[in-house]
């Protein structure tokens, strides 16, 4: 009876041996015996002994982790080493401090701090705390132009190269800021000033030349942030009237009523297009909402409220009054009379004040 367990079962790597082998016997020459062609074959095709390879690198596999076994008790022993002198000393610091009399604790006097006044300086940098960047929006220009502020609290004695980098940083920041940075930037722009006055300058000539580059530079700063309040971003109007209040002189201010006149005969153009649609949304209640067109009407005509205050505002802080034969007063006297009577009233009196300033002082 034959034992079915016994007989044996190819695996497909034998089935696989034994067609190579068929193939090779079927390639035999006619004029060559078997053994010297198999003699031929071996020594074309040399068997390797794959056991002893994979033993090899388990072999160096075991010594490299014996190795590491060995240092890492190594290091154990140390440490335990350490532990013991550890317990050690401190046992025996206990036994001199129970064998010592106890000494009386003498009461200290509590000493009364004096509050002295922050300078502008340390005001500025302590205003923008890292915490504050996340709700900033105002990307990496307002990031970097924060670590330019610690700098001044460092005692960097470049103190208009600093203010005038940061001032770049800040002009980089307006066209790309959210509404909600705003307020930083017109808080950092009113303590620059301070800053630099509260710096030490060894001669007044100094001082004033570095009032009047940060003056070129408030003035860039007001340029972008007025053309901002032109495309309808109202926010802008912290950065015009923190550098109204920061500059020492009327070049700035000068700017803002340049850069203001132009801007309004931008919007009262835009303003003049849209009546005729606007006109036609006459009928809206208190449970209907305005269509698009109106309420792109309202939002222009308060661009225009807020550039005429800006006009007023820069006059009031010292800017040279605009020329009679400037071609920009007579196109927006000209746009604001299409705009409508209400409009064309609160522009004229902006412009009649710009023209006519030194007569009315």
């Amino acid at each position: 009876m034959v034992n079915v367990e016994s007989i044996y079962t190819p695996t497909a790597m034998d089935s696989l041996r034994c067609a190579v082998a068929l193939a090779i016997l079927a390639a035999q020459p006619k004029d060559r015996s078997l053994a010297s062609f198999i003699l031929d074959v071996r020594k074309a095709f040399p068997v390797q002994d794959v056991n002893k390879a994979e033993d090899d690198e388990w072999r160096l596999r075991a010594l490299a982790t014996e190795a590491d076994l060995d240092a890492l008790n190594l290091e154990l022993d140390s440490v335990r080493a350490e532990l013991r002198e550890l317990k050690q000393k401190r046992a025996h610091d206990e036994v001199q401090e129970i064998s010592a009399p106890p000494t009386k604790k003498r009461k200290k006097a509590p000493v009364k701090a004096d509050k002295e006044p922050s300078t502008p300086k340390q005001q500025l940098a302590q205003s923008f705390e890292w915490s504050q960047l996340p709700g900033l929006h105002g990307g990496p220009n307002l990031i970097e132009s924060l670590r330019i502020v610690q700098s001044f609290e460092r005692g960097s004695q470049d103190s208009l190269v600093n203010a005038r980098m940061l001032l770049v940083r800040v002009a980089q920041s307006i066209p790309t800021a959210s509404s909600s940075a705003f307020q930083e930037l017109a808080k950092l722009i009113q303590d620059i000033p301070a800053v630099l006055k509260d710096r030490s300058m060894p001669v007044p000539e100094t001082l004033q030349n570095v009032i009047d580059e940060l003056d070129s530079e408030l003035a860039h700063v007001a340029a972008l942030a007025v053309r901002r309040m032109c495309h309808g971003t109202l926010e802008a109007k912290h950065i015009v009237t923190s550098v109204l209040s920061s500059t020492a002189s009327n070049q700035a201010a000068t700017v803002v009523l340049l850069e203001a006149t132009r801007a309004l005969a931008t919007a009262l153009a835009s303003l003049s297009l849209n009546r005729n649609t606007a006109n036609r949304t006459v009928s809206s209640t208190s449970t209907t909402s305005l269509p698009r067109s109106a309420r792109l009407r309202i939002s222009q005509k308060d661009v225009v409220v807020t550039l005429c205050l800006a006009v007023h505002a820069s006059l009031d802080a010292g800017a040279t009054p605009l020329s009679s034969d400037d071609c920009a007063l007579l196109e927006v006297v000209e746009l604001a009379g299409r705009a409508g009577p209400v409009v064309y009233q609160l522009v004229l009196a902006a412009v009649e004040r710009a023209w006519l300033c030194p007569l009315l002082a």
